[in-house]
């Protein structure tokens, strides 16, 4: 194994930890909401986000707030695919 090898490797694991924070405070956000309700969690969703964008380019920092809001309101609003197939069914 190079170092070159070794630098793209911890570059990677560190992506994907970024990225899995940013997640985990997505999950906090939909957790704060019902069926979990949570309310707790509300105060601290947004600390993993700030954390990561905290030093990173405005790109970069764009791309962690879009994944961070798709993880959020996948999370908080996954019920309503079938709230309307129950609504609208004839």
């Amino acid at each position: 194994m190079t170092p070159s090898d070794l630098v793209t490797s911890t570059r990677a694991r560190a992506l994907a930890g970024r990225v899995a924070f940013v997640l985990a405070g997505g999950g906090l956000y939909a957790a704060a909401f019902p069926p979990v309700a949570l309310p707790a969690c509300a105060w601290l969703t947004l600390v993993p986000l700030l954390l990561v964008v905290r030093g990173r380019s405005p790109l970069r920092a764009f791309g962690y707030g879009s994944l961070y809001g798709f993880a959020s309101a996948w999370g908080s609003t996954w019920w309503f695919a079938q709230a309307f197939s129950r609504y609208f069914a004839s």
